[in-house]
């Protein structure tokens, strides 16, 4: 929202819910792609001044890029291998991965420095309405990268003291699509299906010649396209589909467990992070009850070695780790308490 007058329609939104409702836990999120660390800030006693979260979309396009590979239109900006891991550490630990870097797919600078928020300032997910509705056929990741990447990846953000937002759905990778659809009066049809086409045109696989091209797009006006996106709730007991759900239903008791009591209390600047490889890193939080929480990640195909040694007590081990190697697409969590 642009606004130049002296407050901000954003703030005084903010001051005003948070005044009508004085003595309850008012939760507001904000949608941001400028990465203003500005509207996140907390007060002396660790509460939000304005606004509670952020979508992490940095984090978001890093896990995408990471698990498919892809690296047209927005996911440009993560392009870089080399870069893209520390980018994507960086976003775990910070929030940010870019905080006043120039964005190469916006050709400007965005963000600002936000290693002094806790992490429950950023609200991660792997999938979501608007990255999968946006797509050319409304595609979810397990159609467009492996088992093994899209699990690892599932490890890392649910497990994140970043908090984490599950699409609908995502829990047993269902097989339906989440076309962008709209329900418009007859004489608004045309119109709608002309700019969703030109919107389109600017959507990461178009630049990619694989891919489909937009004319393939269903359309948005169509019932049909409504239909499809309905969950197939049958199949949540069915084989593949019953294992994934195994899968997430065991880090989010991971989660429960060892990761949302150590939650509360944890101040900005509790982090760091390094570097370990072309695709594997080494994240470390420090938590609200003193504990240390640590990730080990490789996201690649071949083993890591150069591991460093392995701190604390293991509460979630997906692929294998050992003293100097981590295994493809391995993810370990540890806590030192």
């Amino acid at each position: 929202m642009e606004d130049e007058s002296p407050s901000h329609i954003l703030e005084l939104l903010a001051a005003r819910i948070r005044a009508a409702r004085p003595h309850r836990h008012t939760h507001l999120i904000l949608e941001n792609s400028d990465n203003q660390e500005r509207w996140l800030r907390r007060n002396s006693q660790s509460e939000p001044v304005h606004y509670t979260a952020q979508w992490n979309d940095d984090l978001h396009h890093l896990l995408h890029a990471a698990a498919t590979g892809e690296n047209t239109g927005y996911y440009a900006d993560f392009d870089n291998l080399e870069a893209r891991c520390d980018k994507l550490a960086r976003a775990l630990a910070e929030g940010f991965a870019y905080q006043g870097e120039v964005k190469p797919h916006e050709g400007m600078k965005r963000g600002e420095p936000s290693s002094g928020l806790p992490a429950t300032s950023f609200v991660v997910y792997m999938q979501d309405h608007d990255q999968v509705g946006n797509r050319i056929k409304g595609d979810r990741i397990t159609r467009l990268a492996d088992e093994e990447a899209v699990k690892a990846l599932t490890a890392v953000y649910l497990l994140s003291p970043q908090i984490p937002m599950l699409f609908q759905g995502e829990e047993w990778a269902s097989t339906r699509p989440f076309p962008f659809f709209s329900d418009v009066p007859a004489e608004m049809r045309d119109e709608v299906r002309k700019g969703r086409q030109e919107q389109l045109k600017t959507a990461p696989e178009h630049e990619d010649a694989s891919k489909p091209d937009v004319e393939e797009a269903v359309d948005p006006t169509s019932a049909g396209t409504f239909s499809s996106a309905k969950l197939d709730w049958d199949n949540l007991v069915k084989e593949p589909h019953s294992r994934w759900f195994r899968h997430y239903r065991a880090l989010v008791d991971v989660r429960k467990m060892e990761i949302i009591p150590r939650l509360m209390g944890q101040q900005g600047f509790a982090s760091r992070y390094e570097v370990l490889g072309l695709k594997a890193a080494h994240v470390a939080w420090h938590m609200g009850d003193g504990s240390t929480l640590r990730l080990y990640a490789n996201l690649a195909n071949d083993t890591q070695p150069d591991m460093p040694a392995i701190l604390g007590r293991i509460i979630h081990l997906q692929g294998f780790a050992e003293e100097g190697r981590l295994g493809p697409w391995t993810v370990l969590w540890t806590v030192e308490v």
